[in-house]
């Protein structure tokens, strides 16, 4: 069984995108300000990368999304991300840690640079994700944009089910205000600490050598 805390969320709702055009370039600028403030360590991070992948530094993700000012149906975003992993598959030392740490996603930033994400929304998915939600209030979240993070980062974990997370989202694509939003942000970086701390980065790191 399910218990539905807040019944209209069964209800027909037309939910509006987050952001004006105001907003949308205040999003974008927060952004590049955290790719300019975080570039030394990106830097980093992309030498030691080519260093022991020996390749490209950057790969483009496959995922699906609602974009920013715009209605309509999910649509493709290609998402950067560090190349963690060798030709082969494997996995160095140094990527290992990159996942487990989700640093991975730094580079998700200039997407948002881009206009392909917002700085704050709801889960970005993989088409088998997408395609499983079926259901009319399962696709409610896609009335907000899909964003670097939310919601889905600050209060689920990695183990929240889908059908939870779509009640998390279709509820902030109906009722959140910029006020909300912001705050999502501010508590990212607390988020990420908790996140570490469930996932036991020591230990996914461990078995992996250079």
């Amino acid at each position: 069984n399910v218990q539905i805390a807040d019944p209209w969320l069964l209800t027909a709702v037309n939910p509006a995108l987050p952001g004006s055009l105001v907003r949308n370039i205040v999003e974008r600028s927060v952004a590049l300000l955290l790719l300019i403030a975080t570039a030394p360590l990106l830097l980093v991070m992309g030498l030691a990368l080519w260093l022991t992948t020996g390749g490209p530094i950057l790969t483009r993700i496959q995922r699906f999304g609602q974009l920013p000012l715009i209605k309509g149906n999910p649509q493709l975003i290609k998402l950067y991300h560090f190349r963690t992993r060798r030709a082969d598959q494997s996995r160095p030392f140094f990527g290992a840690c990159l996942e487990a740490c989700e640093l991975q996603r730094l580079p998700e930033l200039w997407n948002v640079v881009r206009g392909d994400i917002g700085l704050i929304g709801v889960k970005p998915l993989a088409l088998e994700e997408t395609l499983a939600l079926q259901e009319t209030w399962q696709q409610g979240r896609f009335g907000a944009q899909a964003g670097f993070t939310g919601l889905w980062y600050t209060q689920a974990t990695p183990t929240t089910d889908a059908d939870e997370l779509c009640i998390m989202e279709a509820y902030q694509a109906v009722v959140h205000t910029w006020r909300d939003d912001w705050r999502q942000l501010w508590l990212t970086p607390g988020a990420w600490v908790r996140r570490l701390r469930h996932a036991k980065v020591h230990k996914q790191c461990a078995p992996f050598a250079i």
